[in-house]
């Protein structure tokens, strides 16, 4: 049924068509419009990257993610009632795409869980971005003062970098393989490259360390500042690209 809505007063007139006069202050019905039911037709223009969970208004889906990088075809009309409905029942989650016998499969399965359930990969990616940023700085005071005992505290820095990067990346692949289904956008690639990046240069410098303890104050150290900085890069490009991921800006 119909509602349309006095113009003068603002009386809502139920039925196919407006009344000939207001029965409130006695409009003729050319001042009556309808009214639209702006739930009906916030859904109608909203759509969802089946990949991310972005929501997009417009009349048509965007050609590709703003936040993923999905395409076109990741979109699907969004409907706020049947998501409020979801958000009540557990997350569906892909399963893993891997080809092993029964018990490795499900102990894969039992420890994906638990990263999905815990959040562990947000938890652990904490780890080196945290102790990247102070390795630089002590490298730099290093090179800066030409003090050996800053250099060996960045080295012992860089060695946890290193242990803590394989726990990252692999929580890191659990979560897109079974929160993004294991899409292949420019975010992801990016965001699991970087992580490479930070690893393989964690264990160089640890590796560079060990076989030449005063690489900070030595001829090279320009060289070996320059990884950490890239290495720093790194890190704060894949944290940035799942900031995107968690706040769909």
């Amino acid at each position: 049924m119909k509602k349309w809505k006095c113009k003068v007063c603002g009386y809502v007139h139920t039925g196919e068509n407006p009344p000939d006069n207001c029965p409130v202050c006695g409009a003729s019905k050319e001042q009556f419009i309808e009214v639209v039911d702006q739930a009906a037709q916030d859904t109608e223009s909203q759509w969802q990257c089946t990949v991310c969970k972005y929501i997009h208004k417009g009349a048509e889906p965007p050609e590709t993610c703003p936040v993923c990088g999905a395409d076109q075809s990741k979109f699907i009309r969004f409907d706020p009632a049947q998501e409020a409905q979801s958000q009540k029942e557990p997350e569906s989650l892909s399963q893993p795409d891997i080809e092993m016998d029964s018990f490795a499969a499900k102990v894969y399965q039992i420890i994906s869980n638990h990263v999905i359930a815990h959040h562990l990969h947000p938890i652990s990616v904490h780890i080196p971005n945290g102790v990247i940023p102070l390795a630089v700085i002590l490298v730099l005071l290093s090179s800066m003062f030409g003090s050996g005992s800053v250099g060996l505290a960045a080295f012992y820095n860089t060695i946890f970098v290193a242990l803590a990067m394989p726990i990252v990346l692999f929580t890191g692949v659990v979560e897109w393989k079974q929160r993004y289904g294991g899409t292949y956008t420019n975010l992801f690639v990016t965001k699991i490259t970087c992580g490479g990046v930070v690893f393989a240069l964690s264990i160089i410098l640890s590796l560079w360390g060990i076989f030449d303890q005063s690489i900070t104050t030595g001829e090279l150290s320009w060289f070996y500042i320059i990884l950490y900085f890239i290495m720093l890069a790194a890190a704060g490009i894949a944290g940035h690209l799942g900031g995107k991921l968690v706040f769909k800006e």
